[in-house]
């Protein structure tokens, strides 16, 4: 097949192994796609302050669409050069419907600022790597920029009994997606991996034909569907592996080096 001009990669279960770093064989494996004309971006529901370091032996990739597509960083200037926030008067509103709607529900926020969260969510904290980043920002106002809303229950759940108690209170206004851990992931409506990925290639006169994405859950999905080659990693949830165009071989046996060197052969 024609290479791609563009590849597309998840980071945790995805690009980063089981022990949550980068292999040297994925490192490789990026170095060759980028000398071979391949632009190689990362699309995380990770913050911009916990992807960086996730990818600091990795100088390859320049751009970081964090947060699920709310942001787009740019490593290499060290700043962020595209913001698609939930508006602060409906990121009130939502986090209001929730609590009505679903009684032990907790809350945390993301702002180009940093973090703040609920008490009770600072009282059961899922696990989440952000949440040591907590600087008692406030919960939202109507001025606010909200890069996205963390939802979860207190309540003992995995994240398919979390999503099914949490996701059909979710206001249309907003959307709402996972990536297998312990909370919902909340950005503005429209905003996810796919739609700003596809923002990100029209800019730079790529098709979706020309990109090839790599994710393992349900945040990928939209990446995976736009993307003219969708590839779901072998520990991927079943949603993902029934979408897919192709599938990987897991993260623990460095599946987006082993297909990139497959490209590249």
């Amino acid at each position: 097949m024609p290479l791609p001009r563009l590849i597309a990669s998840d980071l945790d279960g995805t690009l980063l192994g089981p022990d949550g770093a980068v292999s040297a064989e994925t490192r490789r494996a990026v170095a060759r796609a980028s000398e071979a004309g391949i632009e190689v971006v990362a699309a995380t529901g990770r913050s911009r302050y916990t992807a960086v370091p996730k990818l600091e032996a990795v100088r390859e990739i320049r751009y970081i669409l964090c947060s699920n597509g709310a942001m787009i960083w740019d490593r290499h200037q060290d700043r962020v050069v595209a913001h698609r926030p939930i508006p602060g008067s409906i990121a009130v509103d939502v986090v209001r419907h929730l609590r009505r709607h679903v009684h032990d529900v907790a809350v945390g926020w993301e702002t180009p600022h940093g973090f703040g969260f609920d008490d009770r969510f600072q009282a059961r904290p899922p696990s989440i790597e952000e949440f040591a980043l907590h600087a008692d920002h406030p919960e939202p106002e109507a001025t606010t920029e909200v890069t996205k809303l963390l939802v979860t229950i207190t309540r003992e759940s995995s994240p398919d009994e979390l999503r099914d108690a949490v996701a059909p209170h979710v206001p249309e206004t907003v959307t709402a997606t996972s990536s297998g851990g312990g909370f919902l992931e909340t950005t503005a409506a429209g905003v996810d991996k796919g739609s700003t990925l596809a923002a990100f290639a029209d800019e730079r006169g790529i098709t979706a034909a020309d990109v090839m994405a790599f994710g393992d859950h349900h945040n990928d999905l939209t990446m995976l569907r736009w993307a003219g080659t969708g590839v779901a990693m072998a520990n991927g949830h079943p949603e993902i592996l029934a979408a897919a165009d192709r599938h990987a071989p897991s993260n623990h046996e460095h599946g987006v080096a082993q297909l990139i060197d497959a490209l590249l052969t």
